[in-house]
């Protein structure tokens, strides 16, 4: 995130300073464009998005991993993955609060849902020491819609001291992918 955001400064300093030095003529259109890429930068210091293959069976389907550091929370991560007519759709959203990890999982087919119970253990015993567990909710929707990751303001915010440490976010999506990958056969 840290880099993403220096990267950044480092261009818009860049880009002053030639628009204050340009003798000529500036082409407008350049500087727009690279204010745009910049915009996009810092864009991606905020969320990171990851598809992952995963194989189910004999299977391979996709896993959306979206990770968001934010100035307002300390750190969300969202998780999902349609299995089509074998295991139904599956969306986890995990935030990491001042109390701890909390969560919820929903998934589109009630068979579905025993096997999913054990994931807040697993999650229990592998952040132990590196995070509180503080809640994991499961969700049985039968509407076929698993889609729980609110939505995010398009501001963008230079300092986030209260931000979880970003291993933990990835060590919850870790743990989630390689319990789906375990459990969904």
């Amino acid at each position: 995130k840290e880099a993403y955001e220096r990267m950044a400064d480092a261009l818009e300093r860049t880009m002053e300073t030639a628009a204050l030095e340009a003798t000529d003529r500036i082409d407008v259109r350049e500087f727009s464009l690279a204010f745009k890429q910049v915009n996009i930068i810092r864009r991606l210091a905020k969320e990171e998005y990851y598809e992952i293959p995963m194989a189910v069976g004999d299977d391979v389907t996709s896993v959306n991993v979206r990770i968001i550091h934010d100035a307002k929370t300390r750190g969300k991560v969202s998780i999902s993955l349609d299995l089509d007519e074998r295991g139904g759709k599956l969306a986890a959203y995990f935030e990491n609060t001042e109390t701890g990890l909390s969560g919820t999982v929903v998934v589109n087919q009630k068979e579905r849902m025993e096997a999913f119970k054990g994931l807040e253990e697993t999650l229990r015993s592998k952040m132990e020491g590196k995070c509180e567990i503080s809640a994991v909710n499961f969700i049985y929707s039968d509407s076929g819609k698993v889609n729980i990751f609110p939505e995010e303001s398009d501001e963008i915010s230079r300092e986030n001291k209260t931000a979880a440490p970003t291993r933990i976010l990835y060590e919850t999506a870790k743990t989630v992918i390689t319990y789906l990958s375990e459990n969904l056969q």
